[in-house]
């Protein structure tokens, strides 16, 4: 479950009550159904206190040292090509 999904299920509630207010028919059926799958999204949810800030951490430090490591073979990529582009147009002037 993440958040996506209960925004998009908040929106659904909302079009529900839009209906219900502009029909003539009060049926409450839909925005019920509606608001009570939100309800059981939310409560799915983790809670602050079920994350593990240790755990998340190092999944960040994780993440970052990939992005650097991507980041520095990008530059060295770079630095070949413009090498390679340099050799190729020595003496042409």
């Amino acid at each position: 479950m993440d958040k996506t999904n209960v925004n998009e299920q908040c929106h659904a509630v909302a079009r529900a009550l839009r209906e219900l207010l502009s029909s003539s028919n009060l049926d409450l059926q839909k925005f019920e159904a509606e608001c009570k799958k939100l309800l059981e999204m939310m409560t799915a949810l983790p809670l602050q206190s079920d994350i593990d800030k240790e755990v998340l951490g190092n999944e960040l430090e994780s993440e970052m040292a990939r992005m650097s490591a991507a980041i520095r073979a990008a530059v060295e990529e770079i630095e070949k090509i413009q090498e390679k582009s340099r050799n190729n147009t020595e003496g042409i002037r």
